[in-house]
């Protein structure tokens, strides 16, 4: 069975707005209001309550190496399952980066997934690509990622990759 995953599904307010499902719970027939909303809710198009409150992103980078030519390749890894259209950026003291789509690639991290959360996901990333000054990322900058619903950010000290 596939692992769904809505990070800001509020269980309480679900039951509060279905009594059927309180009841469901109180007399047994149902074991919680996540539950019920996966075998029934989406099918009877019954909405769940959403946060709208942005989720903070977790993750981290474990190397920055960047070439004397301007290559950078970034790794590390991201909790954000679920929240697609993320935008990726690099910021410096005086300048930002946007990094494209194809730069980015997920792949599954096993470590992550058993210390971070159950199931797999490509938590893993590794971003690769060129900038046109060779000295633009040999200072530490930021990695921000940002969707509608969520956000990560982190502080990069790059390596020389020579």
């Amino acid at each position: 069975m596939l692992t769904v995953s809505i990070p800001k599904f509020r269980e309480l307010d679900y039951i509060e707005r279905n009594p059927d499902v309180k009841k469901g719970i109180d007399e047994g027939k149902a074991t919680d209001g996540w539950s019920h909303f996966l075998k029934h809710g989406i099918d009877e198009n019954r909405s769940p309550k959403i946060s709208r409150d942005r989720l903070s992103y977790s993750g981290d980078v474990g190397r920055c190496l960047v070439s004397e030519s301007g290559y950078v390749a970034i790794f590390g890894w991201l909790g954000d399952e679920g929240c697609a259209g993320a935008q990726w950026r690099l910021f410096g003291g005086d300048f930002g980066v946007t990094i494209p789509a194809s730069s980015i690639f997920r792949y599954a991290r096993q470590d992550v997934e058993a210390a971070y959360r159950d199931g797999p996901y490509d938590y893993g990333f590794v971003v690769f690509g060129r900038t046109p000054s060779k000295t633009l990322l040999t200072q530490p900058f930021l990695l921000q990622i940002q969707s509608l619903t969520g956000s990560f950010q982190i502080k990069v000290v790059p390596e020389s990759a020579t």
